[in-house]
């Protein structure tokens, strides 16, 4: 870990006049796998689109790598090495998976290079290797997901953000898509996962945040934070 490769301070977002996140100062240092819970309506799916340039920041900053980056376009950040995943996957649904992942990796212009990721993600996820072939709106609900995760691995990113990983998915795709990312970590991706399950980052995760009503209300090593009792009782609601 080399220095702080997302760094948030301060930052304000929303829509129009309308303030969703309200002072959020978020750190993660490269090689980490961070995570930020909270119950549906916290403000996290607005923050992870702060990120992701897809809106701009109402106040502070967003730096990447060491650069600002809080009114660089999406598509540029992309390229500098920051992937999301967002809610809903956003599949290329009439397309096959095969052709799914090959626009993945549109930014790199090598073709051995691509041809390698294509290799190195169909090893992460064999199941998507036997359905390089079909329609990506035809597979369940946790191949979409699996194949959302390696096109976003297509481009080789520096930081994979991923939100709300486990929504809607069997426990045991979520655990064969946590058997991938700990494997991609340990290839030197930095991981940030938005989950409302807090047990996602419980003896996987560095650190953790916890957002409630738009701010952050809770911080600190990942297994202390998510196993606190408070956390349960006042901000998450279960």
């Amino acid at each position: 870990m080399t220095g702080h490769l997302l760094d948030l301070d301060q930052v304000d977002a929303g829509y129009g006049a309308l303030r969703v996140v309200w002072d959020v100062s978020i750190q993660i240092l490269a090689g980490e796998w961070v995570v930020l819970v909270g119950a549906s309506g916290a403000g996290k799916t607005t923050l992870v689109r702060t990120i992701a340039g897809l809106i701009w920041p109402q106040a502070g900053t967003v730096r990447f790598d060491g650069r600002d980056i809080s009114r660089l376009p999406a598509h540029l950040r992309v390229r500098a090495g920051l992937a999301m995943i967002p809610e809903g996957r956003r599949l290329f649904g009439g397309m096959s998976v095969g052709d799914n992942l090959t626009l993945g990796g549109f930014a790199e212009l090598d073709k051995a290079e691509r041809a390698r990721r294509l290799a190195y993600v169909y090893e992460l996820f064999p199941a998507l290797a036997a359905r390089r072939r079909q329609i990506a709106a035809t597979m369940s609900g946790g191949e979409q997901q699996m194949c959302a995760v390696a096109r976003a691995l297509m481009l080789s990113p520096k930081l994979l953000i991923i939100d709300e990983l486990s929504f809607g998915l069997a426990p045991s795709i979520v655990d064969a898509i946590i058997e991938a990312l700990i494997l991609v970590r340990k290839s030197g991706t930095t991981l940030f996962v938005i989950d409302q399950d807090v047990s996602i980052g419980v003896g996987l995760a560095d650190r953790a945040y916890v957002m409630r009503s738009g701010r952050l209300v809770m911080e600190g090593e990942a297994d202390r934070v998510l196993r606190d009792p408070l956390l349960h009782r006042e901000y998450i609601g279960a």
